[in-house]
């Protein structure tokens, strides 16, 4: 198919000819970004999927790396912990249950979902004597740095 039909010398009726389809383009471009950004990844239950994704703060300390989870509807024990090679594997399953019973009808959902976390940690940390608390739907790991591995500060010098 040519855009361009090259018999026609006219510019005028080259340009109507392809108005056609800039305007399928534009159509079509249009549909992508909506669809993109009402179904974030592009694909339908994906939005499902990053609310379960938890965020995740990240402090380097002077002694300890300090980790801050948002995990709201999680209970602690449903969360697993493994520190391996410099890195932080942070594991859930969310459960929730909800059951309302009225005069007139009887509704009850439940809903499910596992996530996943990996960080990878600035610095050595010693894994023995890593600390996590949970309140208030947010998960804090204190990982202290391993005795060499805290950084100093080097002066510069003149040379």
């Amino acid at each position: 198919m040519n855009l361009i039909p090259w018999r026609n010398k006219d510019p005028d009726r080259a340009m109507q000819a392809l108005m056609p389809s800039f305007e399928n383009f534009r159509t079509e471009m249009d549909r992508l970004f909506s669809r993109f950004f009402s179904e974030p990844l592009g694909f339908a239950g994906a939005g499902r999927w990053l609310e379960l994704t938890p965020r995740v703060d990240l402090a380097d300390t002077e002694s300890a790396v300090e980790v801050k989870v948002e995990v709201p509807g999680v209970e602690p024990k449903d969360i697993d912990i493994e520190v391996s090679d410099n890195m932080l594997f942070i594991r859930g399953q969310k459960v929730r249950d909800r059951e309302e019973k009225k005069r007139n009808y009887y509704y009850a959902e439940r809903e499910q979902g596992s996530f996943s976390r990996s960080i990878p940690l600035p610095t050595s940390v010693n894994a023995d004597k890593v600390d996590a608390t949970f309140k208030d739907g947010v998960l804090t790991v204190t990982l202290p740095k391993k005795p060499g591995s805290v950084g100093r500060k080097v002066p510069v010098r003149n040379a």
